[in-house]
């Protein structure tokens, strides 16, 4: 489904925006790089719930965990809660403590097809009581996304984008009149054929007609790209803050026929393309909830009725029913796997005010792995088998998200080093990083070099180079500096070089020898 997912890859983008405001109010992460650990922590995030509803309060005890079968130790654990409301302030000098709080994404997707729905009153529900300084918000529908990162921002922001929603809305409820009004003509094209007409071959026609309408609507309004969902998983991985999807979605409908009706035919052969489409649901559907659990953010489905729309494309030769959507299914499973909320209610404000009550729990859970060159199959379930427990049960020990500088040399004035660990996100459909390289070279005396530069990075592990001035054949200690703009760690590397003199090139034989 493009449409559907040019919302995610462009609301991915968006975060680029503010990513580097990500290390305000963290400590930097300072990494000795010269001294080698062999013990690789892995961690991951579970879920533990009890007919469908999150449990709290357990401990390190109540959990075992295997590796490959085997039975390993737990040597990290916390539980953490989280709900996007706060308690309402009982007295003013709690204001600072709140404006001091750190920020938070969220990401509000719309798939809208009634212009009457109630958006405006979420958003002016979030704005007026959820919404804090600090906070990031992304707004995103069809294929266009808008970015708020400050409360000025939120009236002009605001305005654009409903303005674009309301054109989109219209555009796909056009395209789904035309997607009608050619199966009503296909239908009474057959219903009115002349006698002369082969009966087979009109039902062929219209069969052919319908088929194409079909795939031309799943296409359009219900189907969901799994590698889109899974590259915006793999992007929020790295961001280090509180992140919230919240997804609202309405009802579509589409042409059915009762058994009584005048072209069974039709009726079976829809049946059958409907059944396909829940079967491609099936076969992407683990993949994605395992990328959303390890991202770490929670996604609610808000769900809506078909509204007044219900009434659209009426005929004397079908009724309008809901129609199975792969969208719905598969946020459906996220939500109930990320600890967010499921709610269907046309009141857009009341159901996001339930979704922002809800508390999320989950458990952080580290261990080390006894083999890091290969995935493993990781079990994390309770003593008490009446639980389940929720989480990625494949890691992967090479995914490292820890920032190493390695490897640092200089050679006429042209410092080097490895650079690995650092975030990936989604941009301009390809996975990139950014990161900003400083590097201090102290000499002699008084004498003090510095250079700053921002990289944008692809590969997992790449040699960084900085061009500095310095005199050459002489020793200097460099304090190189790594920020990560995606992930807000930091690594510094302090190391004494002497600055070479590059190796002289063999001379050439003049011409004519």
């Amino acid at each position: 489904m493009k449409h559907g997912l040019g919302i995610w890859l462009l609301s991915v983008c968006s975060v680029l925006v503010w990513a580097q405001a990500a290390d305000q109010g963290k400590k930097d992460r300072n990494i000795d790089v010269n001294e080698y650990v062999n013990v690789v922590n892995v961690e991951m995030i579970a879920r533990v719930q009890r007919n469908g509803q999150p449990v709290g309060g357990l401990q390190k005890s109540d959990f075992v965990l295997a590796e490959n079968g085997k039975k390993i130790e737990i040597n990290g654990f916390r539980e953490v809660r989280r709900r996007i409301s706060q308690p309402p302030a009982k007295e003013d000098k709690t204001a600072p403590a709140a404006r001091s709080l750190p920020g938070r994404l969220f990401v509000f997707c719309f798939w809208l097809k009634d212009r009457h729905a109630e958006y405006k009153e979420a958003l002016d529900h979030f704005f007026r009581e959820i919404f804090r300084p600090g906070d990031h918000v992304i707004l995103a529908h069809g294929k266009e996304t808008s970015l708020i990162k400050s409360p000025e921002e939120i009236a002009p922001v605001r305005a654009t984008f409903e303005a674009e929603l309301i054109k989109s809305i219209e555009q796909g409820n056009i395209a789904r009149t035309q997607l009608y009004d050619q199966i009503d003509a296909a239908i009474s094209s057959y219903v009115d054929r002349s006698e002369n007409m082969d009966e087979e071959a009109a039902r062929m026609m219209l069969q052919a007609q319908i088929k194409d309408s079909w795939s031309e609507f799943h296409i359009k309004f219900l189907k969901l790209d799994p590698g889109g969902m899974i590259l915006l998983a793999e992007s929020l991985k790295s961001i280090r803050m509180e992140k919230w999807l919240l997804i609202f979605l309405q009802d579509e409908v589409f042409p059915e026929f009762d058994e009584n009706g005048q072209i069974p035919a039709f009726r079976n052969r829809l049946e059958e393309m409907k059944k396909k489409a829940r079967v491609e649901v099936d076969a992407f559907n683990d993949k994605v909830r395992a990328a959303f659990i390890a991202a770490d953010a929670t996604v609610s489905l808000i769900r809506l009725g078909s509204g007044s729309l219900e009434e659209q494309g009426r005929s004397v030769h079908y009724r309008q029913q809901v129609v199975y959507s792969n969208r719905d299914e598969c946020f459906r499973k996220i939500s109930s796997v990320t600890g967010g909320a499921m709610i269907t209610d046309n009141n857009l404000a009341r159901a996001l005010n339930r979704v922002a009550d809800k508390e999320d729990i989950c458990y952080v859970i580290s261990f080390a792995p006894e083999n890091t060159r290969k995935k493993m199959k990781i079990e994390l379930t309770c003593l008490d088998k009446d639980l389940d427990v929720v989480l990625t049960r494949n890691i992967d020990p090479q995914d490292a998200r820890d920032l190493e500088i390695a490897n640092a040399s200089i050679i006429d004035s042209k410092l080097t080093f490895n650079l690995s660990g650092y975030a990936l996100i989604l941009e301009a459909g390809r996975l990139q990083g950014r990161v900003r390289v400083r590097v201090v070279a102290r000499g002699a005396g008084s004498l003090e070099v510095e250079n700053s530069r921002e990289f944008t990075l692809t590969d997992p592990g790449v040699l960084i180079p900085v061009e500095l001035r310095l005199p050459r054949g002489r020793k200097y200690a460099f304090s190189i500096s790594v920020l990560d703009h995606i992930s807000g760690l930091k690594v510094v590397k302090k190391i004494t070089l002497r600055n070479n003199i590059p190796e002289p090139k063999p001379a050439m034989p003049a011409k004519g020898w």
